[in-house]
C-alpha cells in the first residue's frame, strides 16, 4: 500500500469528505483502539480537570462505537 499525504486549502471542504472517507473505510477494532489512545491522551493532558468535555464523554463515545 502506497502512502501519500494530501495538501488542502484553509477550510476547503473536501478535507472533511476525504477524512469522513478515510474513517467509514477504517476497521473498527482500528477505530476503537485510536477512541481508546486519545482518551488516554486527554485524561494525561486534561490534569486540571477543565470543563470542555470529561472522561465520561470519551467512554459514551466509545460505547457507542463499540456496538455492533
Amino acid at each position: 500500500m502506497q502512502k501519500f499525504a494530501r495538501k488542502y486549502a484553509l477550510g476547503d471542504p473536501k478535507q472533511e469528505l476525504d477524512d469522513k472517507e478515510f474513517w467509514e473505510k477504517q476497521a473498527r477494532d482500528y477505530k476503537i483502539e485510536v477512541l481508546e489512545v486519545l482518551r488516554e491522551i486527554w485524561g494525561k493532558m486534561n490534569t486540571e480537570g477543565q470543563s470542555n468535555g470529561d472522561l465520561k464523554g470519551f467512554r459514551r463515545v466509545l460505547r457507542i462505537t463499540k456496538r455492533p
